[in-house]
């Protein structure tokens, strides 16, 4: 963390909002965070703001206490803000760090406030930030991480059994690899906007 403020002291957090506005993939990607919170924080209120699709998907999430739908328009943020203002949360974490976001955090009166380093004025929202990886990271991490998912793929492969296999957000091609052990290589897709990832992948295959 690269921070400005002290961290409050664990008993002080006891309502945190996490804020993912939209892309489906990105919210659902952040639900190892609402389950990790849940497990360090267990009697605190833990909300979730996105976008109706993202809450949508977030439902039924056991470890979620509210959601709060983003809109789009100006009086729709007006009734965002005062909501998240009148709900006294002790923390927020904003796990997509844009202008509209960091408004949001920023007026939220938290006292615990974290959020990705970017550029421009929008890092005043934050009492902590956080330094983005960079694309290099993620392929090093991918490709350390490609071994050992045959077992975990076969099962499934197994119980589910497809014809055709698209992966979303399929960096290195780690567990392509492995899917293509048990469907025919050319009904086997993937797609990524890593473009050093996509690169790397094209080379090896």
């Amino acid at each position: 963390p690269l921070g400005r403020a002290a961290l409050p002291s664990a008993h002080e957090i006891e309502r945190v909002l996490l804020i993912q506005s939209r892309w489906m993939g990105d919210v659902l990607l952040c639900t190892p965070s609402v389950r990790a919170l849940r497990r360090a924080f267990p009697g605190a209120h833990l909300a979730f703001a996105s976008e109706a699709s993202g809450v949508d998907a977030l439902r039924a999430n056991p470890h979620l206490d509210e959601l709060l739908v983003l809109e789009h328009g100006w009086n729709a943020a007006l009734r965002v803000h005062r909501e998240v203002r009148s709900r006294r949360f002790h923390a927020i974490v904003d796990f997509r760090s844009t202008a509209s976001t960091a408004r949001v955090t920023a007026l939220s009166g938290a006292k615990l406030r974290i959020g990705w380093r970017g550029r421009g004025p929008r890092n005043l929202a934050y009492t902590h930030l956080l330094q983005r990886r960079n694309g290099e990271e993620y392929v090093a991490r991918n490709a350390s991480a490609r071994e050992g998912r045959d077992a975990f793929w076969s099962t499934i492969l197994r119980e589910l059994p497809c014809k055709r296999v698209l992966e979303v957000g399929c960096n290195l091609g780690g567990n392509l690899h492995w899917i293509a052990q048990h469907v025919p290589p050319e009904n086997v897709f993937g797609i990524d906007v890593n473009q050093k990832a996509l690169a790397e992948l094209r080379r090896s295959v």
